[in-house]
């Protein structure tokens, strides 16, 4: 590699997650029901929801497997079980400002595919 594509894999390395981020990111409320949130996923054609709090905070994640897996249990029903019964509460969050490096770092490190990119206040950018 020569020096110049160098410079330039450690200059993206070094811009804002910001920059790289998907823009159209799914949140719903935690009391959201099943079958909402699986027309909602279907519709925006993603894999995950980001679920908030009343204050619009980001406090877990459901993924197409979560619901899936909670669907294909006996005595469920969709329309009555909630996204705040499924969803994951370790939520790793990382700054809009902060590296794309660092979010590599960490998504290696806790060994995930996907970082929630809040701003200084922990909204969702």
């Amino acid at each position: 590699m020569s020096y110049s594509h160098k410079k330039t894999a450690a200059n993206i390395l070094d811009n804002d997650v910001f920059h790289y981020m998907s823009s159209k990111v799914v949140k719903l409320l935690d009391s959201t029901p099943l079958s909402t949130a699986c027309d909602v996923m279907y519709k925006n054609n993603k894999d995950e929801i980001i679920v908030v709090d009343c204050n619009d905070t980001p406090i877990g994640i459901v993924t197409d497997e979560d619901m899936l897996k909670k669907i294909g249990e006996e005595n469920v029903t969709p329309a009555k079980t909630r996204l705040d019964d499924i969803m994951i509460f370790w939520l790793i969050k990382i700054k809009y400002n902060d590296t794309l490096i660092n979010a590599l770092n960490i998504m290696g490190d806790n060994k995930v595919r996907k970082l929630v990119v809040v701003r200084d206040n922990g909204k969702i950018t």
